[in-house]
């Protein structure tokens, strides 16, 4: 069960930080067409893409990063983890 989850983990935080490498460049060259709102990746943070969001952060920085997400993103890492350490002792 831990393996099926640390793959599912592993795979969103991939897929996660390539799409916002993806938003990023999409922004930079079209200016607003094709750029998503920030709010519609934060589902992403959310179902365990945390760590990818927080990289994606770091290496392409948003040009205006509100407080909400740069106080969010690693508040959710620290829940994830916690809740990962507290079910891989559970089982």
């Amino acid at each position: 069960m831990i393996k099926v989850l640390l793959i599912y983990l592993i795979i969103l935080n991939v897929l996660t930080l390539l799409i916002y490498g993806l938003d990023r460049f999409t922004f930079s060259k079209t200016h607003y067409k094709g750029h998503q709102r920030e709010y519609s990746w934060l589902v992403l943070v959310l179902i365990g893409g945390s760590i990818g969001a927080w990289m994606g952060m770091k290496l392409w920085p948003p040009r205006n990063m509100a407080k909400f997400f740069k106080y969010s993103v690693p508040s959710i890492i620290a829940l994830q983890i916690l809740t990962f350490v507290a079910l891989r002792y559970a089982m």
